[in-house]
């Protein structure tokens, strides 16, 4: 996922878990889960990008303001 200044703040890479398609989301190089959908992962690492830019910069990221993943990974 790119930023409107050309930067690289996600990646989602297709993976298979327990034989079971899941995205691997990453947030600025750090694993954060697995998706069920790439949606949700698109989801995931967005909220992180927003996270970042609030009162609390990166440190505000570290606490999303969803629902963290289930204890498999998945968020959907």
């Amino acid at each position: 996922m790119i930023d409107p200044s050309g930067r690289q703040y996600g990646m989602i890479r297709l993976v298979r878990v327990d034989g079971e398609p899941k995205y691997r989301a990453e947030h600025e190089g750090e694993h954060i889960g697995y998706g069920a959908t790439l949606r949700s992962a698109c989801e995931r690492i967005h909220e992180l990008y927003v996270a970042a830019h609030s009162p609390g910069g990166n440190t505000a990221a570290r606490y999303p303001i969803s629902t963290p993943p289930r204890p498999d990974g998945n968020w959907a």
